[in-house]
């Protein structure tokens, strides 16, 4: 007979410590050579796991990414009353299935997360449930401005400007950005908080300043003053310095980053998610890394972030400039992969027996599944858009640049409007750096989305070593003898729900 296992870690404030739970929906023992040993899971689980997880907003193929919740249910008749006052909040949990007699070695670990709370009522014990994504639903930036300068001394601005505001942040490669002036009577501004690779200009009025040598150190920086029309970095703080008054507004072209192979999308990704985000590198699959880098051919982007943004959204931000989505796995691992065409070998396949209901539905993105006829990208970002202030020198093409905040180019096919009178214009806007790059990413886009595409709505019985291990982005085939699936259609899963109390999974599968 089959059972599920749930192993639940919850904060005991009679003990200060940490503790595992163990319940089961059955009752089961793991025998003496399992890790834990002789370990009694009580039968107390009524709903061993419900959550919806989707790769973007359910039904759609694009966008922000979304944190999965759901719950697990336990019988209580009063007897775990105890655990009311222990913290449950942030804590991990693992849920696993295998066979009642068999060794708890050889149960599968179906799902693992993270906990919000739980309720107590006079039956039951409900435990609210999250994905690991909840964990970047917090702000990526965390140090502020203390506000503690004495002038002229300091690099913390004053309690007049700039206390208790986030220090600004770089990744990769971004333009024309307002840096936080931290001493207003040495004219020390900053850029980024930490290292950066260089300081590729400094514009007043859109006016370029001249380079002077880089500092060696803050106290350099604060020593020495550049002369006057000119900025010296101090690029170990993310810091400059200017010789005089600005005219104007100060920008500044800024590159962070080792090598240009560090600012990739999939490279930066990595990079907040083990900094800002707390996940350790085993945590995240680095195959998939590498595998993003390959799919958007290294192209380098950039993010300039001053508030007090999530880590979520700078991740969506990068994910969405290369076509991209993001999630925990079942096995609480990051994944990361470019949103393609289903193809090669399917992790599984599953036919009339297996399909409980079925339905097929548009998505949800804004062209309702209708092909596109053309792609409209934007790309190489300016950070402060300017349409007055600038100086009269400024050439009137480099105006007409500072006036727009985004380059745009487009990808088009009329043939499509052939056979689709309705084809629209797809928009999306990204963080890509260059022209040559924006223009592979939107010929791959109008080739993903100028051809129809089918969703299906897909409820499958839970089929141990089958069913039971899918996962986001797994493609799977679809084999019935309706609308041309007779010999098996390609899926790729961007949603899915197990509800292991009714022993049923359902799907959401594009392709």
């Amino acid at each position: 007979m089959l059972t599920y296992l749930a192993e639940i870690e919850a904060y005991n404030p009679a003990t200060a410590s940490v503790v595992t739970l163990y319940f089961s929906s059955q009752g089961y023992t793991s025998t003496p050579s399992d890790t834990p040993a002789n370990q009694h899971y009580e039968a107390r689980l009524l709903q061993p796991g419900l959550m919806r997880r989707d790769v973007f907003s359910q039904g759609a193929t694009g966008g922000a990414s979304t944190t999965g919740y759901g719950l697990i249910e336990l019988i209580s008749l009063g007897d775990l009353d105890a655990l009311v006052n222990y913290g449950f909040d942030g804590r991990r949990f693992r849920i696993l299935l295998g066979d009642t007699e068999a060794a708890r070695s050889s149960f599968t670990t179906i799902f693992t997360g993270t906990m919000e709370q739980a309720d107590f009522d006079w039956q039951h014990v409900t435990l609210r449930i999250k994905d690991r994504l909840s964990e970047f639903d917090r702000p990526i930036q965390t140090h502020l401005y203390a506000g503690t300068n004495v002038l002229p001394d300091g690099l913390e601005g004053t309690a007049e400007d700039l206390k208790g505001k986030p220090k600004p942040l770089v990744y990769g490669q971004v333009f024309n950005v307002t840096p936080d002036l931290v001493n207003a009577s040495r004219l020390i501004y900053q850029v980024h908080d930490g290292a950066i690779a260089s300081l590729d200009r400094v514009l007043d009025q859109g006016v370029a300043l001249t380079a002077g040598a880089a500092y060696s150190s803050q106290a350099d920086m604060e020593t020495n003053a550049p002369s006057s029309g000119a900025f010296r970095a101090w690029l170990a703080g993310g810091y400059f310095r200017l010789g005089a008054n600005p005219a104007g507004q100060v920008t500044a072209d800024v590159t962070q980053g080792a090598s240009a192979a560090a600012r990739t999308a999939a490279q930066i990704m990595k990079t907040i998610a083990e900094g800002p985000g707390g996940i350790s590198a085993g945590d995240i699959v680095s195959g998939d890394v590498a595998a993003l880098d390959t799919a958007s051919g290294s192209a380098v982007v950039g993010l300039f972030l001053t508030g007090d943004g999530s880590i979520k959204s700078a991740l969506d931000d990068l994910a969405n400039s290369v076509g991209a989505w993001y999630s925990f796995d079942r096995l609480g691992r990051l994944r990361m992969a470019q949103l393609n065409v289903p193809s090669g070998a399917a992790v599984a396949s599953f036919n009339t027996q297996d399909i409980v209901t079925i339905e097929r539905t548009p998505t949800t993105d804004t062209d309702r599944g209708i092909p596109a006829y053309q792609v409209r990208l934007s790309y190489s970002r300016n950070y402060t858009v300017m349409q007055s202030g600038i100086a009269g020198s400024v050439s009137a093409g480099f105006k007409a640049w500072m006036a727009e905040e985004y380059r745009t180019l487009t990808a088009t096919d009329t043939g499509t409007l052939t056979a689709h009178l309705l084809a629209p214009v797809l928009d999306f806007e990204t963080q890509l750096v260059n022209a040559a790059a924006a223009q592979t990413e939107a010929n791959r886009r109008l080739d993903l989305y100028k051809t129809r595409r089918e969703k299906l709505n897909v409820r499958l019985h839970v089929i141990p070593g089958g069913s039971d291990t899918l996962d986001l982005g797994d493609v799977i085939s679809i084999r019935i003898n309706r609308f041309g699936y007779d010999s098996g259609k390609l899926f790729r899963i961007l949603g899915l729900q197990p509800d292991y109390r009714t022993g049923t999974i359902d799907l959401t599968l594009w392709g």
